[in-house]
């Protein structure tokens, strides 16, 4: 549980530092976003602000060397409903995987 909470906190403190004002125009993707026609079984502006955040965010991570490289995609054969975050080369992952460990 410790482990989520710092993620949490951790999450929100990057989007506070990084992304504060970042919207669903600063959403970059290789991939086409939903479709406007079809029907989400979400909330497609708080996902494509939220989103917008997270490409901020990411992309100076990406600039001070912390990410290698990462994207979004929201796959069109999954119907909309599925959002992929890859994120290569993060230094963080060690201190997460301790994290994890020391739940067990």
């Amino acid at each position: 549980e410790s482990a989520r909470m710092f993620e949490l906190a951790w999450g929100d403190k990057l989007i506070a530092t990084f992304a504060p004002n970042a919207d669903r125009n600063d959403y970059t993707s290789p991939f086409p976003k939903p479709d406007d026609t079809e029907f989400q079984p979400y909330d497609e502006s708080a996902l494509l602000d939220a989103l917008g955040k997270v490409s901020v965010a990411l992309g100076k991570l990406q600039q001070a060397g912390i990410v290698g490289h990462w994207e979004i995609s929201i796959p069109e054969d999954d119907y909309w409903s599925v959002v992929t975050i890859a994120v290569d080369d993060d230094i963080s992952v060690g201190g997460q995987i301790l994290a994890q460990e020391e739940q067990r």
